[in-house]
């Protein structure tokens, strides 16, 4: 859809930002963007700017850090 094309695009011109995709699109959907750390506040920024003038609507910002995986587990 339109707003989820447009966050994908906003955070493809932000430095930093290593790539995103679309999810979840059938219930409203959103955007999941994997970035470095320095650019967060960027990109935080350049949503809460351009979204609005691009669609008319506010966005919402989640972010979380990425955790380590399981490692590696041995079942007996």
């Amino acid at each position: 859809c339109y707003e989820l094309d447009t966050l994908v695009i906003i955070a493809r011109h932000v430095e930093g930002v290593l790539g995103g995709r679309m999810m979840g699109g059938g219930f409203g959907g959103c955007t999941v963007n994997l970035a470095y750390s320095e650019a967060i506040e960027a990109l935080s920024r350049a949503v809460e700017q351009e979204y609005p003038l691009r669609t008319g609507r506010q966005a919402r910002i989640d972010m979380c850090r990425a955790a380590g995986g399981p490692g590696n587990a041995w079942v007996m």
